[in-house]
């Protein structure tokens, strides 16, 4: 008798960012919106069928935004539907 397979699932984390510091600037001052996809950046930080590598680059990934003053969030997706969404929060001191 052969083996089951086992349920194949695509994770993905990625990591969005502003394309440029002005754009940045200007959202987070009010004075622009995003309209435009140019405007936004997206960097895929891992594809792939192992939810444990997955929850790796989404900690590693995580970490690499905060650093990013451009980055806006960290997203986890199962399958195109989102697990894990982290939102970068930049606070002025």
């Amino acid at each position: 008798m052969p083996r089951r397979r086992q349920p194949y699932h695509l994770y993905t984390v990625m990591i969005t960012t502003y394309a440029s510091s002005d754009i940045a600037q200007h959202v987070r001052q009010g004075v622009e919106h995003i309209t435009q996809p140019e405007q936004l950046s997206g960097e895929l930080a891992y594809s792939g069928s192992s939810e444990q590598k997955a929850a790796y680059a989404l900690y590693r990934a995580a970490r690499r935004a905060m650093a990013n003053p451009l980055a806006i969030d960290v997203v986890m997706e199962q399958d195109g539907k989102v697990l894990v969404r982290v939102d970068i929060e930049r606070r002025t001191r």
